[in-house]
């Protein structure tokens, strides 16, 4: 394991007196950091950061790494993402890459005020389609509490009249779950036709439905709950390839569920057993839409705190 772990852990690590070094290293941090402290600092998931201090509890302190094969669910990529971050440096989450630090606010509409921000702690992104709409659902911290969809009762958007479009707005948001924040992503397309023109207004009118019945009480209260924001927020955010955002972005969800994403993402296994079981491509890329727009929003705002609603107050 020694060996195996000089392999992992690094390129520079050649010598068998490194390669013990190397393993001091990581069984020093296995048996000293607590799970919140594995997950600020060595930016390790919550659920294996979890798994690691129950074997602890249970075993006593780990002796050496093969202790690690042990546990149930740590395989060899996330062995290998575990090794890379417990001998690395301390975490530095990457930022997203923005033309100016006050850029990310022209991405979004209607204005966010600081006061709301402090209020956030679940963010929902959802995403339309003609016969289902999906959403995710995560918290400050990155946990990602709910992943799923919700089917429309028709598809045909050329028979929706407005009471029609409204009982299926009123369906999707009794089955929604309940959020500081929803937010939607604003897609422009350059090629329209009459069918696509028909599909746009469906989606357009569903979504003033689902947001008129989400702020009811936005006449006492003056505040919005749904926030609309540019596709090319994601995109930027993430380094998607234009043109090939679709490919890319389910790279991206992959390397969330592999363990080998900054910040950590955690997401429980039923989610992602949903998510490899779905078998159509187009379907896959709204789920990974809904979850990176919901990721992509909390690292800007919460995770980086380039943003903070703290430096607005004093701007």
């Amino acid at each position: 394991m020694g060996v195996m772990c000089g392999r992992l852990c690094g390129p520079g690590i050649h010598t068998e007196s490194a390669h013990r070094t190397d393993e001091d290293k990581i069984l020093h941090y296995l048996n000293t950091l607590s799970a919140q402290e594995m997950r600020q600092e060595k930016n390790i998931s919550l659920r294996l950061s979890e798994l690691l201090c129950q074997y602890r509890e249970l075993n006593g302190p780990f002796q050496t790494l093969k202790d690690v094969e042990k546990i149930k669910y740590i395989g060899f990529k996330s062995f290998k993402t575990l090794c890379e971050r417990l001998t690395a440096g301390s975490v530095k989450t990457q930022k997203v890459s923005m033309d100016s630090e006050d850029s990310f606010w022209k991405y979004i509409s209607p204005e966010l005020t600081p006061q709301f921000i402090q209020s956030i702690a679940t963010v929902t992104s959802l995403e339309f389609s003609l016969d289902s709409v999906y959403f995710s659902t995560i918290t400050q911290d990155l946990q990602v509490l709910d992943w799923n969809h919700i089917n429309l009762l028709t598809s045909n958007c050329q028979k929706q009249t407005p009471s029609h479009i409204l009982d299926e707005a009123v369906r999707v948001y009794k089955h929604l779950p309940k959020s500081s924040i929803i937010l939607i992503e604003n897609r422009v397309s350059r090629k329209i036709t009459t069918a696509y023109l028909q599909y746009l207004l469906f989606i357009a009118r569903l979504q003033m439905a689902l947001q008129t019945l989400i702020n009811e009480d936005l006449t006492t209260s003056g505040q919005h709950k749904v926030f609309h924001i540019k596709d090319s927020f994601v995109t930027k955010s993430f380094h998607l390839r234009i043109g090939g955002e679709r490919v890319s972005g389910q790279n991206i969800v992959q390397q969330i569920q592999e363990y080998e994403f900054s910040p950590a993402v955690s997401a429980a296994a039923k989610f992602w057993h949903r998510y490899n079981e779905l078998d159509q491509d187009v379907v896959k890329e709204r789920y990974a839409n809904c979850l990176l727009l919901s990721l992509a929003f909390c690292r800007q705002v919460f995770v980086n705190k380039s943003l903070s609603s703290t430096d607005r107050i004093q701007q």
